[in-house]
């Protein structure tokens, strides 16, 4: 039957990793008192010692994955400013940041000879597929365009890698990335025939300022034949991002002749820790004006009728 392993009510305990010896149990905290705040513990199976790893307030440390020699954990923090990979010792030491490129790192995996980690790095709302070498942190890339790798799994030789990508064009599907050259094959085909007959449309990355000169991302699809009316559409969280994921949704308004704006107000991921931080203490107002902006640059669109735009999401 299932059994705790841990028993602390101050605070709230997930993404458990067990060592490759099959000894320690690397874990994501985050303390009900500083819910900005994740922490890294080790937990010891045999007698459920708990070791506190890492941890500051108001600091985020997750997504522990162990080296396949146990000598590593990789994790991603917000130390820099930006969600990206760091390395340490399970005795604590040797803490060190494996490359700093001013971008966020989606997800990453370690090779099975533990000298790589392939990861997607967050350009602008497309998570492009690299490889960074855990001695030197150089970071190469496999692909980038406007699309999404996700779900990154190393063949057990490490020959290649399968990945999940997903664009604005094409539905979720499965693909090898054959190493180290980085040559893909496509795997899997999702996308519906009844799609077939409908002229997709992929985003353009547009900026605006909002009413205190901020610049806001944001993504514009453009209709083939407009209608003269457009759709601003907030993502929720608010804490997240629209990127270059499939929707379906925004397909279907542009085949109907509408525009369609997609703005990662402040508050939104992707764009460094201050971005991110940029609504503290003020939901509701500055991204709600970072919105109404949006439906004004909607407005001063050519082709567009300026009562004829709307709000959904």
């Amino acid at each position: 039957w299932p059994r705790p392993l841990t028993h602390d009510e101050s605070g709230d305990a997930w993404d458990a990793q067990p060592s490759p010896d099959h000894a320690w149990l690397a874990y994501v905290y985050r303390p009900v008192n500083d819910l900005n705040r994740l922490d890294l513990h080790l937990l010891h199976l045999a007698t459920g010692r708990d070791i506190p790893l890492t941890g500051s307030a108001k600091q985020k440390d997750w997504s522990p994955r162990w080296s396949p020699d146990g000598q590593w954990l990789a994790f991603l923090s917000q130390r820099s400013g930006y969600n990206e990979l760091w390395l340490i010792r399970p005795d604590g030491q040797g803490l060190h940041p494996l490359a700093h490129q001013g971008l966020d790192v989606g997800e990453f995996a370690w090779s099975p000879d533990g000298q790589t980690l392939a990861a997607t790095l967050n350009r602008g709302g497309a998570f492009d597929l690299a490889l960074i070498d855990v001695a030197t942190g150089r970071v190469t890339d496999l692909q980038r365009g406007q699309g999404i790798y996700s779900n990154l799994c190393y063949a057990p030789a490490g020959a290649f890698l399968t990945a999940e990508y997903e664009s604005p064009l094409e539905p979720p599907d499965l693909y090898r990335v054959d190493l180290p050259g980085g040559s893909i094959t496509r795997l899997t085909h999702s996308r519906p025939a009844t799609l077939d007959h409908l002229k997709l449309v992929m985003p353009e990355p547009v900026s605006y300022r909002s009413y205190d000169g901020l610049e806001i991302p944001a993504l514009l699809y453009r209709p083939g034949r407009s209608n003269s009316a457009a759709i601003l559409y907030p993502h929720g969280g608010p804490t997240a991002q629209y990127g270059y994921h499939w929707d379906l949704w925004a397909q279907y308004f542009i085949a109907k002749g509408y525009t369609y704006l997609a703005p990662n107000f402040r508050g939104s991921t992707g764009y460094g820790v201050a971005y991110e931080h940029a609504n503290y203490d003020d939901w509701g107002g500055g991204d709600t004006q970072d919105c109404l902006h949006g439906a004004r640059f909607l407005r001063d669109l050519p082709g567009i009728d300026p009562g004829r735009v709307g709000i959904m999401g």
